[in-house]
């Protein structure tokens, strides 16, 4: 599987609405401002790219490690960022 064959699954992107949608089936996260990522593990191997289709498997060698310990091959949509001790950061 090529890198851009990931590239089929786009990151959610949000919406506006009145009320947030209710029932046992949704389910909310903290949004921190973090880095949008696509994280993709085919086999042996896994990278991470950007909401805008650019390479970030560098930029967070964690979680792309991270990635390697799923079972089965993997394309997951979520956010990445670097905490430190005096907060979080986006950089």
């Amino acid at each position: 599987m090529s890198a851009t064959k990931a590239f089929s699954f786009e990151p959610m992107l949000c919406e506006s609405a009145e009320w947030p949608p209710e029932g046992p089936e949704w389910h909310y996260e903290l949004k921190l401002d973090g880095f949008r990522a696509i994280g993709r593990k085919s086999g042996r191997s896994a990278q991470l790219w950007s909401r805008n289709h650019k390479d970030s498997t560098g930029r967070f060698p964690a979680v792309t490690s991270a990635l390697l310990e799923l079972p089965g091959d993997n394309v997951i949509d979520g956010e990445a960022l670097i905490a430190l001790a005096s907060g979080v950061a986006t950089g």
